[in-house]
C-alpha cells in the first residue's frame, strides 16, 4: 500500500467530525438538562444507538431509510482514503 500522509489522514477527519457533533450535543443537552451526567449518557445513547441501528440496517433491509437519517451514515471510514466527500463533511 503506497498511500500519503493525508490519505491516512482522511478517514480520520470524518470520524473527529462525527466525534465533534456529537460532543457539541453533549454540550447542549448539558445546557438543558438539570444534571452534566445526564447529558452526556444522553449523547452516548444516542451515538450508540445510531451505532446499532448501523449493524441492524445491514441485516434487516426495512431499517436502512432510517439509517440513511442518523449522522453516522456520513461516517466514511476506508472509503475516504479515496478521497473525502466534502459535501457530507460540511453537512
Amino acid at each position: 500500500m503506497h498511500l500519503t500522509w493525508l490519505q491516512l489522514l482522511r478517514p480520520c477527519v470524518t470520524l473527529w467530525a462525527l466525534l465533534m457533533f456529537f460532543s457539541a450535543l453533549a454540550l447542549l443537552f448539558s445546557m438543558l438538562l438539570p444534571a452534566a451526567s445526564n447529558a452526556s449518557m444522553l449523547a452516548g445513547m444516542l451515538l450508540a444507538g445510531n451505532w446499532l441501528l448501523r449493524g441492524l440496517a445491514q441485516v434487516n433491509k426495512n431499517l436502512q431509510p432510517a439509517w440513511k437519517l442518523t449522522p453516522l451514515h456520513f461516517l466514511q471510514g476506508g472509503d475516504a482514503v479515496d478521497g473525502l466527500r466534502w459535501s457530507w463533511l460540511g453537512g
